[in-house]
């Protein structure tokens, strides 16, 4: 749009100045033609001053050409040096815009590569945990404690820990029979104690 605004505006100043370059010809035509015909009615056709009036004349429309030429000259400078400012502003806010983008754009890329980081580490981190559960498994299994309940736990967790078993050492049987205490005590006849001597005046009471 500016380049056409100022292809427009330089298209405009050639055909004033074009149209004002034609009229200076047939102003120039015609007043010479004036001058002709003013000094020829007074019988002075060969006169000098005729050929100066002709001269004044012809310097004053060259005088009009060389300002529209300057005209000319000025407006499409003009046109041009606001289409190269205007394009120079644009230049730069699409360069400022070109590095915005940018900047979304790695940032957009560094957080996907973050996220994919964290769940490649994520992944990474579960897989070492099922091998590890595994290895444990194995060596349970290898330990011989999945022996005897691990068949129906086919659906279950990887790790199964049974109760402890115990394994007693020796047997106790207990019959019943008679019970011989270990002691049996005696019963053994003693003298009753003495009645307290109870003193009133010289009396003695027993």
């Amino acid at each position: 749009m500016t380049e056409a605004e100022r292809l427009r505006r330089l298209a405009a100043l050639r055909a004033s100045h074009a149209i004002q370059m034609s009229e200076f010809s047939n102003a120039q035509e015609r007043g010479l033609d004036d001058v002709n015909d003013e000094f020829g009615s007074r019988g002075m056709f060969r006169s000098g001053g005729r050929l100066e009036e002709r001269a004044d004349l012809i310097q004053q429309i060259n005088e009009q050409r060389a300002r529209s030429e300057f005209n000319l000259a000025e407006g499409s400078s003009e046109a041009n040096r606001q289409a190269q400012n205007v394009l120079a502003e644009l230049a730069q806010s699409r360069a400022e815009q070109e590095i915005s983008a940018r900047a979304r754009i790695a940032d957009r890329e560094f957080q996907m590569a973050s996220q994919a980081r964290a769940e490649a580490l994520a992944k990474q981190q579960r897989d070492d945990w099922l091998a590890e559960q595994a290895r444990l498994q194995a060596l349970y299994n290898s330990s011989g404690g999945g022996s005897g309940g691990g068949g129906g736990g086919g659906g279950g967790s990887l790790i199964y820990s049974p109760p402890a078993r115990r394994t007693p050492t020796s047997t106790m049987v207990l019959t019943p029979g008679p019970v011989t205490p270990k002691y049996t005590p005696r019963l053994v006849a003693r003298p009753p104690k003495p009645a307290p001597e109870h003193r009133t005046g010289t009396t003695r009471y027993f």
